[in-house]
């Protein structure tokens, strides 16, 4: 994968999140407006977590690649429960947020499935 992509990609998900922090705050869930600020840079640390092992997996050279993505898996899950419960105790709202900040990244790869369906590449 080229660099040009991880970066155009952790700027979508960061203009997601950020959008829907937007769209949060007009209709007044200030909370939920927050908490996805506060998950969203979780999501771009994971969204790299997982690039960065990606990577390895295409070289035949490198026999512990299939190992680190999954540690890489394991840690992207325990960031996310780590925010979950820190946010938990700030409410609902404030909780819901942080996991639509989370699920930014998730947006992008629905957008890929997207157009994959209709036959875009890339």
């Amino acid at each position: 994968m080229r660099v040009e992509h991880r970066w155009g990609r952790l700027r979508v998900i960061l203009f997601i999140g950020i959008g829907c922090a937007a769209l949060a705050f007009v209709v007044g869930l200030r909370g939920a407006a927050a908490g996805i600020l506060a998950g969203l840079p979780v999501s771009l640390v994971n969204h790299f977590l997982v690039f960065t092992a990606m990577r390895g997996l295409g070289d035949p050279q490198d026999p512990r690649a299939g190992y680190r993505l999954m540690q890489r898996m394991l840690l992207r899950l325990v960031l996310a429960v780590v925010m979950l419960l820190a946010a938990a105790p700030l409410g609902l709202e404030v909780l819901l947020g942080v996991l639509t900040g989370l699920l930014a990244e998730v947006l992008v790869y629905f957008g890929d499935a997207f157009r994959a369906a209709l036959g875009h590449k890339g």
